[in-house]
């Protein structure tokens, strides 16, 4: 595939982690985590999805610990969410109206493309001829997030 689709698809893949990583460390502030706790629970929602699918379909390592830019970028989102409300305080009125139609488009963009890559995971994995798999595959990267680095590039041999 031509490298300018490649780059809009790592722009997308981060915006979708950025996304579930910020709802996730969302989450945990919430219920009052911890610096730490918010990170694992940004990082956790923002590639946990493409971690199960990966052990799922064999694929070993997982694509989280190949390339490390999609926890790396969920980390520090999460840092940042959680560095925002402890200045802030808490999100109300118009900022929080705000976020959630921000949150709503970026985590639309990150479901579509997460379930793409997914299904694009599986199908390299060697799966191609198992329906049910690809599916699966697209919804668990979808609903749980990417991890899926580098799936649309050809693979280094």
């Amino acid at each position: 595939m031509n490298e300018r689709f490649d780059v809009i698809v790592t722009i997308l893949e981060l915006i979708g982690t950025a996304a579930f990583a910020a709802s996730g460390a969302l989450t945990a502030i919430k219920r009052r985590f911890d610096l730490f706790g918010v990170i694992i629970i940004g990082v956790t929602t923002a590639v946990g999805g493409g971690i199960m699918r990966d052990i799922v379909i064999g694929s070993h390592p997982v694509a989280a610990f190949r390339d490390p830019l999609a926890m790396s970028a969920a980390a520090l989102i999460s840092v940042l969410v959680f560095a925002a409300l402890a200045v802030k305080g808490d999100l109300g009125g118009k900022a929080l109206k705000l976020y959630d139609t921000a949150m709503l488009m970026l985590d639309t963009i990150g479901l579509g493309i997460f379930t793409v890559t997914g299904i694009t995971a599986a199908m390299r994995s060697g799966v191609s001829d198992n329906t049910f798999l690809l599916v699966f595959s697209g919804v668990i990267t979808g609903v749980g997030g990417r991890s899926s680095q580098g799936y649309f590039r050809e693979q280094e041999t």
